[in-house]
């Protein structure tokens, strides 16, 4: 029997795909897997609140510009411009029910252009790959702007996510069976917040990962692509895989996230 194949690779949705004032639905609409009680990620220090990009993307925007090692382990197709951001967290994050964003505040420091805020606006992570029937995420995007580090703020945002995340839903928490976090093996301040987080590590996933930019000039950490690579100009990376599961949360991992929640 003939066939044919006529597949075509889906055309990138870049910097020049999608138009500055392209902010998303108006009221936003988070598009997420799991209904999000907000009341749960907020302690005395911090709270998690939908990141909205009307609100939110523009600030964010001139923290990359002024900052942009703040990015230094995302991929290589990262978000450089306003336009780059709204385009990723509209294609990537918004219209992909696993995902979600979130903007972290920090309570103790007083905003005066947005006082409707209760703080500052501090950073950003997120939910990604959320599969309601495996019970299972990834806390990813964990990214704390430059005023706000060394305070413990990237730790205590964490642990709100974790434990709500992890909390059975009579605790009024999501009841997940399972949070990863994923991380380039050279992101050592991300690879240090996950085990004083608790996540166990579980292993190295090799060429998992695609470049990113600070070392989008290297191959697989230092190992050299193969003669003959279909990509020779494109670098790869390593992927240090850690998991918080149930067992973890039940055998003392509750106690360790909600001592760091409490600021023990």
């Amino acid at each position: 029997m003939a066939f044919v194949n006529t597949y075509q690779p889906p055309a990138l949705r870049g910097r020049d795909l999608a138009p500055a004032e392209d902010f998303g639905p108006d009221p936003y609409d988070l598009n997420f897997c799991f209904p999000l009680d907000f009341s749960r990620l907020e302690c005395a220090r911090v709270k998690l609140v939908a990141y909205i990009p009307r609100q939110h993307a523009r600030l964010y925007t001139d923290q990359i510009e002024r900052h942009p090692w703040l990015q230094a382990y995302f991929p290589t197709a990262s978000m450089h411009s306003f336009a780059d951001c709204l385009s990723a967290q509209e294609n990537f994050v918004r219209r992909n029910p696993g995902n979600v964003l979130l903007a972290v505040i920090d309570k103790a420091r007083f905003d005066g252009e947005h006082p409707e805020w209760g703080g500052s606006f501090a950073g950003i992570m997120g939910l990604f790959q959320t599969v309601p029937g495996k019970l299972s995420t990834e806390i990813s995007w964990v990214i704390t702007f430059p005023a706000f580090h060394r305070t413990g703020l990237a730790t205590l945002a964490s642990a709100l996510l974790l434990n709500y995340c992890l909390s059975i839903p009579a605790e009024h928490g999501l009841g997940l069976r399972r949070v990863q976090w994923s991380t380039n093996p050279r992101n050592a301040a991300s690879v240090a917040l996950a085990h004083k987080l608790g996540f166990t590590m579980e292993g190295t996933l090799r060429w998992e990962g695609g470049a990113v930019e600070v070392f989008k000039a290297e191959a697989g950490h230092g190992r050299p692509n193969r003669k003959g690579d279909p990509r020779p100009d494109v670098a790869g990376r390593d992927t240090v895989l850690f998991g918080f599961c149930m067992e973890d949360w039940e055998e003392g991992g509750r106690e360790l996230v909600r001592d760091i929640i409490k600021g023990k």
